[in-house]
């Protein structure tokens, strides 16, 4: 936290980032998720300032414990489904290995980049008898910028765009539907009139599947539809900029 001034009013500002992981079909009796890392994810930290500026926590040499375990009871899950946020410093993390309950486990050699305050969703797995099996999600992130926060789930995509006006920013949405005639929502989470395009997204529909109801809800995107069928489509983009190519 910084104070600001003279008001001695403390600003609070995310130092690491978060990686997300839902998991289906977990067993009733199952009681923990745990995340290992390649490094230490726990204990002593430091803040480092950047070159913009900008203040980041980083792991000193005494983070030796690679795991975290998060605990969870039957009745906190949805019909057998947990989504799990595991928060890390800063960094690149080669590799990791999740586990529900010693039963269900995981290992992955893909390398991941944590920013700060940024949301890195991660693929769904289902928890298969001893194994827990990859499966992809509705959302598929690329060229994510380092100062935009993107959260969300199978139907909606919330992405803050950057502090600076940069229409330069791009993010990369290819969105696989669950179903037919699906629902898709985007949105910045801001209010208010179109401004200036901070940002754009580009939405690459997958395995030719109908989406049912588009929703942009963005006053600072540009949103450009470069594939997928749409019954309907409903949008407040920055400066009213849609770009649908087919």
């Amino acid at each position: 936290a910084k104070v600001q001034g003279n008001s001695k009013t403390l600003s609070f500002s995310h130092l690491g980032g978060l990686m997300r992981f839902t998991i289906k079909n977990i067993p009733s009796n199952a009681t923990s998720f745990t995340f290992t890392a390649d490094s230490g994810i726990t204990g002593d930290f430091q803040v480092e300032t950047q070159n913009d500026g900008t203040n980041v926590i980083e792991a000193t040499t005494s983070n030796n414990n690679q795991s975290v375990t998060i605990s969870f009871s039957n009745s906190q899950l949805s019909n057998g489904t947990g989504t799990f946020y595991v928060p890390l410093p800063v960094g690149t993390y080669t590799g990791f290995t999740i586990t529900v309950d010693d039963n269900c486990s995981y290992t992955s050699q893909a390398t991941n980049t944590i920013k700060r305050r940024t949301l890195l969703l991660m693929p769904t797995f289902t928890c298969n008898g001893t194994q827990l099996t990859k499966g992809d999600n509705a959302f598929k992130l690329e060229n994510i910028e380092q100062d935009m926060n993107v959260s969300g789930g199978d139907e909606t995509l919330v992405i803050e765009t950057p502090n600076s006006s940069n229409a330069n920013a791009q993010l990369n949405l290819n969105y696989t539907p669950a179903e037919e005639n699906a629902t898709l929502n985007i949105s910045d989470g801001q209010t208010g009139d179109s401004q200036d395009s901070k940002a754009k997204v580009v939405v690459d529909v997958k395995n030719n599947k109908t989406v049912a109801e588009l929703n942009i809800d963005a006053p600072t995107l540009t949103v450009e539809l470069a594939s997928g069928t749409y019954d309907e489509i409903t949008a407040k983009t920055a400066k009213q900029t849609l770009i649908i190519n087919d």
